[in-house]
């Protein structure tokens, strides 16, 4: 069986039209032939005008016809060139504008500040609660103390003199600290009470099977169409928030771990303009 012919590339097929050489090769040869005869007669030293005219000649025989790998010689030589004066080390600069979603969400570097913002919240939020409950408490405890010492101490005093004055002036410390009392119980009441900060409007948890916090989890919060609307990450603690309202509608909550190790189900979250519950997210990676 008559073997085919391998394929060629005939676009870079050169015609030889001078003898046995192409038109490349006889322009390097005349050209450094020619340089060759003028390094020969500028050099006045017998021997060195031999050499220097020879390996001129030489060079201009070996870009006319050696190759390697289908390379001609001045191919190689033109890549050396480029390969030592092109950049061996690029950086990666990047300028990507912030998406419309993003742009009036808050964000904070620093993980520690924003939980030790959200316990500082909570904290305050507890102490309001409970000294709303005992202020009335303590502040007749401390009316009641100030009219036991004030009535010992005008008893100490009175003992000196008549019994008239005595009583008269115990009725009249009497009646000035139930007075102070009624004035306090009502400047309490008309006082407005100072307004608390809203809660977080998305929050919640994720963790591992271990009951274990799990940080750096992505949590994409998107609409019905899958448009990311919320991208948030986990805290040290596993805590995710956001305080900017959502507009009312169903979102999806989409949990993941960039890292591959856990992986999560999508979840669907109902809002209706009021603030969500804390959400519970646990992994479904089997240890």
């Amino acid at each position: 069986m008559e073997q085919h012919a391998v394929p060629r590339q005939i676009t870079t097929f050169e015609f030889k039209l001078i003898g046995f050489m192409t038109v490349k090769q006889f322009i390097y040869l005349a050209i450094f032939a020619g340089m060759g005869v003028v390094v020969y007669n500028a050099i006045p030293v017998p021997i060195l005008n031999i050499i220097m005219g020879g390996l001129v000649v030489l060079l201009g025989a070996g870009l006319a016809f050696y190759k390697h790998n289908e390379r001609t010689l001045d191919v190689w030589i033109i890549h050396l060139i480029t390969s030592l004066l092109a950049p061996s080390q690029y950086y990666y600069m990047k300028n990507n504008h912030i998406p419309d979603f993003l742009s009036d969400v808050f964000t904070s570097k620093n993980e520690d500040v924003i939980q030790a913002h959200m316990d500082a919240q909570q904290k305050l939020h507890k102490y309001i609660q409970n000294n709303g409950q005992t202020i009335e408490g303590t502040e007749k405890k401390q009316d009641i103390n100030t009219l036991i010492h004030t009535t010992k101490a005008q008893q100490s005093k009175s003992s000196k003199s008549e019994t008239g004055d005595q009583t008269s002036k115990q009725e009249g410390s009497i009646s000035i600290s139930l007075h102070n009392l009624t004035s306090i119980k009502a400047a309490e009441s008309t006082s407005p009470q100072q307004p608390l900060k809203p809660p977080p409007f998305l929050s919640g948890v994720i963790k591992n099977s271990k009951e274990e916090p799990l940080s750096n989890i992505m949590v994409y919060v998107n609409s019905e169409t899958d448009q990311p609307v919320r991208i948030l990450k986990t805290n040290r603690n596993g805590i995710f928030a956001t305080f900017h309202p959502l507009p009312s509608g169903q979102y999806k909550l989409n949990p993941k771990d960039l890292g591959g190790n856990y992986f999560f189900d999508t979840m669907d979250v109902v809002v209706n303009g009021s603030p969500i519950k804390p959400i519970n997210v646990y992994s479904k990676e089997t240890l």
